[in-house]
């Protein structure tokens, strides 16, 4: 474990709720200038594995964050922490699909000759860019920004006053669900009164952690799947090209294993044995016989969306894969299938990558005895690099 020292005058301490389909978590962490933030407390409420209504699901998960939060800083205040270094200054949160959408747009502009590069130029180049975003609810964004800048077909963070006849400007947008946004927004000022928590998209956060901490920060597919549905997102060249909700989650695939009738939670800790190598003979030859009949229902679900992404450009091989642990070793071998072939730049299958905690320890590192789950530390260590880039 690491050895972490708390009390330094220039710490913060924030908390950050991670908002899922199903599920909400809840961390408070300490933020310092440089370095990676500590996790000070965290756990996440889930909803129990059945159906449920888009009503019923935001009433749950509002509940959820009033359990999850109250249990967190409970723990946190009673703490030799909490007590040096006192309440949440911050709140973040950050909300994941089906309740965030993101878009990305690009738009440039080419000149005769060269220009000296102006505020002006790279705003009204944005506008532009955002105006093609005509699938946004814009009135409920969560965040509107410039991701990209390229002078001459080289990014660039600076480009005010340098000289250049080509610029090219990518957009990032993500709206939110009404009814959901007023359950978090309520839920979070029951907690934690008087502050006006940062709303962001987790496909804004994947984003960034992938792009700062990934051996392929150019070209990768990002597949994030919760209980509910699953994000989807193509990055090429370092630009968001492609991004789609999938109403494909943890549950519906339970569900197609067991159908209606099964026990579902059962099920999931099953193949938790399996994947230990721990289970039954006959328990296992009952799941892999259900896991082999559901292969291709899924990749035709899944080769749906690939197939709409690579119908303009074909899909970087590398693929980056978060989801629950005990199906997260099975679901990286089904995207690792020949089928998913036909869609990527080389033709062969895809490279899976499993993004857990322990890949993000250099930026949210949990104190002893703390095992956030992944959620939570990616929800964590994109607040380190938001605050320590003001």
């Amino acid at each position: 474990m690491f050895s972490i020292h708390l009390g330094g005058k220039h710490e913060k301490v924030i908390a950050v709720a991670d908002i899922g389909s199903g599920s909400a978590g809840f961390a408070v962490l300490a933020v310092r200038a440089t370095g990676p933030a500590t996790i000070l407390a965290a756990d996440r409420s889930i909803l129990g594995i059945e159906e449920r209504t888009k009503e019923q699901l935001i009433v749950g998960i509002g509940q959820m964050l009033s359990d999850v939060g109250t249990k967190v800083l409970k723990s946190y205040t009673e703490s030799a922490a909490g007590k040096k270094l006192g309440p949440p200054q911050q709140v973040y949160c950050i909300i994941r699909a089906p309740w965030a959408r993101s878009f990305s747009a690009n738009a440039e502009i080419i000149f005769p000759q060269e220009q000296v590069i102006t505020k002006k130029m790279i705003g009204d180049l944005a506008k532009e860019a955002l105006a093609k975003n005509t699938a946004i609810d814009r009135t409920n964004i969560l965040e509107s920004v410039v991701i990209r800048v390229e002078l001459n077909g080289y990014a660039t963070g600076k480009p005010l006053g340098k000289h250049a006849h080509e610029i090219r400007s990518t957009t990032f947008e993500s709206d939110c669900e009404s009814a959901m946004r007023k359950a978090i927004v309520e839920g979070l000022g029951t907690l934690l009164p008087g502050r006006n928590p940062t709303l962001r998209s987790s496909a804004r956060a994947f984003l960034k952690i992938v792009q700062e901490r990934s051996a392929h920060p150019s070209a990768y597919v990002i597949i994030d799947m919760g209980s509910e549905a699953t994000t989807f997102i193509a990055v090429h060249d370092g630009i968001v090209t492609n991004s789609a909700v999938i109403p494909e989650g943890v549950r519906t695939m339970l569900h197609r294993i067991v159908g209606g009738s099964g026990m579902q939670e059962e099920t999931l800790a099953l193949m938790r044995m399996v994947v230990a190598g721990s289970c039954s003979a006959a328990a296992c030859a009952t799941l892999n016989d259900a896991l082999a009949r559901i292969e291709p229902e899924l990749v035709r679900v899944f080769g749906g969306a690939m197939a709409n992404f690579s119908a303009t450009r074909r899909l970087p091989n590398t693929l980056i894969l978060s989801t629950h642990p005990d199906i997260a070793p099975w679901l990286g071998h089904l995207f690792s299938r020949i089928d998913f072939s036909q869609f990527t730049a080389t033709l062969q299958p895809f490279s899976v990558e499993l993004l857990t905690s322990q890949h993000l320890r250099d930026a949210a590192a949990p104190i002893a005895g703390l095992s956030p789950d992944t959620g939570v530390t990616v929800a964590c260590a994109f607040v380190n690099s938001e605050e320590q880039s003001v």
